[in-house]
């Protein structure tokens, strides 16, 4: 099993060759770091090797990287890229859109359900 040091250094060599690609590489070869730190970090996040610390850490219905869609209205399918809370949305998600990279969207929980990869 890898230690959390490892988990640590490997997320900050992708940080940095993020960063180094951002600036003198063309838009493929960023989305392909891009999206090696985001594994990256999905991979650590549900090894817990890698937790939320602080008050933002409860018990959540979705994960990082986690596959939902919009349940009513409009649709919107997509991965879970982040969290937030208000007083009028304790547990709330941001989602980026599937069809539209980049784009991203927040959401109660109660606006979201999981898919299954197949679906």
């Amino acid at each position: 099993m890898t230690s959390k040091q490892d988990v640590v250094d490997n997320l900050a060599a992708l940080s940095e060759a993020a960063l180094a690609a951002s600036r003198t590489t063309g838009i493929v070869e960023r989305l392909r770091t891009r999206e090696a730190f985001r594994a990256a970090l999905v991979e650590a996040y549900r090894a817990n090797q890698l937790a939320v610390i602080g008050p933002d850490a409860m018990e959540r219905k979705f994960a990082i990287g986690d596959r939902v869609t919009k349940t009513k209205g409009s649709k919107w399918t997509g991965r879970v890229v982040g969290f937030y809370s208000t007083d009028l949305t304790p547990e709330g998600y941001a989602v980026e859109s599937e069809n539209e990279p980049g784009s991203v969207q927040i959401y109660p929980a109660a606006a979201i359900a999981a898919l299954t990869e197949g679906v």
